[in-house]
Parts: C-alpha cells; structure tokens; sequence
C-alpha cells in the first residue's frame, strides 16, 4: 500500500490511511528518533488546510486559525504496531475547536500529527509534531479535493406551465416518467403505457437549456416509463457532454392529440 492513500471523500471530509504510520510512531519515540525524550502523548490527530504553508513540522496555537482538524484511530497488527486510519467525521476548528466540516470542491493538504510536550527549540509548550519515521524527517502529508456538493430534491412540475426542474446525480440520466390519461389514471410501469386505451406512444425530445430542440424524435413512439440518457447519447446530441439540458415529451392520444411536457435538468 503507498504511504499515503486517501480511501473516500465527500463534499464534507475525507478518509486519509496512513500505511505503517504507527510503526513509525513507536520508531520515532525510541534511541535516535525524532521525538526520543520529547513527551510524546499516543494520540494522533489529521490536519487539513487549504493552504499548503499550514502543514509545517509543528503545529503550535497561533498557526490554528485555517486549519481543521479530525481524528485518527490506529489500525493495529499483531505485534501491536501498524496503520493509522482517519475517521472521516468529527472535525473541529483548529481556533475555537467548534465543530466545522470542509468545503466542497476545494483543495486541501493534510498532515498527520501527534501530540507532544516538552520537544527541544518549544519553550517546554504543547504543540503538535507531524509524525516522521524514525530518525527520518519524512512525513505523512499529501493532498485531496474534495467532491461538489450534490442536492437532491424532489422534481417540481407546473400542470399549468407543464415544466419542471429536476437535478440528476449521475452521468447517465435515468429519468422516470409519469402520465396521467383522460380518465385521470396514474401511468408509471411499462405495461400500464401499453395497455392503455387514450395513449398511442410517447415522443421524446431532447432540448437545449434555452429551451430550443438539439435532437428532435430523439424517441419515437415510446413505450417506457423510464428514459435512460447516456454519456454517448449526451455526446452525440450536443457533440461534447454537457450537463445542463432539458427533456420534453410529447404524448400522443389516439385521436392525434398531444400534450406537451418539458423537464429542465
């Protein structure tokens, strides 16, 4: 495993392990290492700072304002060393210690810290030493972004406008449609649409988000309740795959009659 993987993030936080890094700690405390002597305190804390100039080899209380900190638990082998593992919630500002979680789609650097007192060159202060290996100065660091923030909500729908807004969350759009006939009966399964007496299909398509058509009949004469819009399909109709676009069906009753709908997404 590399020294330093980061195994999940969110919009909010991420999940950083740090490959042998208790290992290190023991190393770091004994004859020739880093922190021998030092006061060392066998709790480990993750730093993240969207500013790389945070992350230095001591942490003391006026570098606190920018960074937010988290836990993090160790992963123990038999002989009880091992890997540190970051708990991926409870973060807490590094100024107040008020809860505070991350910024989505932002950049941050990490670290990997303990506890110490007492270190040579701190005035006998508490600070925070960035955990090395051995005598070593290399340190557990490294950098993530975090993900967008993703909302989901119910789709509105206008039956006087008949338009709606909806936001998708993956790239291959699986939008579920449902109609109402004449006779004011729900339709949302496959077999009820071909079934029904008032219905002869469904044409779908797909618009521009100024409201102008990009691929006209992009379905014709459908018979789902569901339309799958893939990341091909994207491309194919707007030559580069985009996100913002819109869905218009057009139901067609069996006398020739068409009611309209739009879905921006």
């Amino acid at each position: 495993m590399p020294r330093v993987t980061i195994l999940d993030t969110t919009s909010t936080g991420f999940i950083p392990y740090y490959s042998g890094a208790h290992t290190s700690y023991v190393n770091s405390t004994g004859t020739g290492g880093v922190y021998a002597n030092s006061g060392l305190h066998e709790s480990f804390v993750i730093a993240a700072s969207t500013d790389l100039n945070d992350i230095t080899t001591g942490i003391k209380s006026s570098d606190l304002s920018t960074i937010i900190f988290s836990s993090g638990n160790i992963i123990t082998g038999a002989t009880g060393q091992g890997d540190i593992r970051g708990t991926g919630d409870g973060y807490f500002h590094g100024g107040t210690f008020a809860s505070k979680s991350l910024d989505p789609s932002s950049t941050y650097f990490h670290g990997l810290y303990v506890p110490l007192t007492g270190s040579a060159g701190l005035a006998g202060g508490v600070t925070t030493g960035i955990l090395g290996s051995g005598a070593s100065t290399t340190a557990y660091t490294g950098s993530f972004t975090t993900d967008e923030i993703i909302y989901s909500f119910t789709p509105s729908f206008n039956t006087t406008t008949k338009s709606g807004s909806g936001i998708y969350t993956d790239k291959t759009l699986n939008l579920g449609l449902e109609f109402r006939d004449r006779a004011d009966q729900e339709i949302d399964e496959n077999h009820e649409l071909i079934d029904n007496p008032f219905i002869s299909g469904v044409d779908i398509d797909i618009l521009n988000i100024d409201k102008s058509v990009a691929k006209s009949d992009f379905k014709s004469a459908y018979k789902e309740t569901n339309l799958i819009f893939s990341p091909d399909d994207n491309e194919d109709v707007f030559g580069q795959f985009t996100t913002n676009f819109g869905v218009r069906t057009r139901t067609v009753n069996f006398n020739g009659l068409i009611s309209t709908g739009d879905i921006f997404l």
